[in-house]
């Protein structure tokens, strides 16, 4: 009677375990996995490029750069006006041949080399001209805020918090309902 019971209870056994593992490859499967998140000073930043190249060319920390881009260099707007979401047609979080010229461009008017790559002395660059902001400060967090280089012709800031605990940045993403995300990577 023992060996009846046995096998359908070793049958069971299983085919739960089976569910188990394919429940726990489909949740993993489906969880964003981020090699980092940029902390403290960005010098030591991933190098962006394009996807033929070996650096990061994907993900919030991409987004990020090219929400700096669109408010230093696609962000004019022109005789249209500035609304809520210009220029977010760039802001895909790829770095492709729209990243690599309007990187050339922004490094072009920050004074550092144009070769459209994404690097530390580009990323030390940005990090030196961001301002405090404290509209966005919380308790356990600090505002910061890189002016746009054209503020007259409509150019927008781009707005960042560091978490004080952990040196965590975070960036506001206007072409995502000004959702702060990590600039992780």
């Amino acid at each position: 009677m023992n060996d009846k019971l046995s096998m359908p209870v070793q049958f069971l056994k299983r085919i739960l375990l089976t569910l188990g593992l394919t429940i726990s490859i489909v949740i993993a499967a489906e969880s964003p996995v981020f090699a980092g998140t940029v902390t403290n000073a960005w010098s030591d930043n991933p190098t962006l490029c394009a996807p033929s190249s070996a650096c990061t060319k994907s993900g919030n920390l991409v987004r990020a750069w090219q929400t700096i881009v669109i408010n230093n260099v696609y962000d004019d707007c022109g005789n249209l006006g500035c609304y809520a979401t210009y220029g977010c047609w760039f802001v895909d979080g790829s770095f492709g041949s729209n990243s690599t010229a309007g990187t050339k461009a922004y490094q072009g008017n920050i004074g550092v080399t144009s070769d459209g790559w994404v690097g530390s002395g580009t990323w030390s660059e940005v990090y030196s001209r961001l301002v405090r902001h404290s509209a966005n400060d919380t308790p356990s967090t600090i505002g910061y805020a890189l002016p746009s280089l054209y503020p007259v012709y409509g150019g927008s800031s781009t707005y960042f918090y560091r978490v004080q605990s952990s040196g965590a940045w975070y960036f506001k993403d206007r072409c995502d309902g000004n959702r702060w995300k990590a600039m992780s990577f």
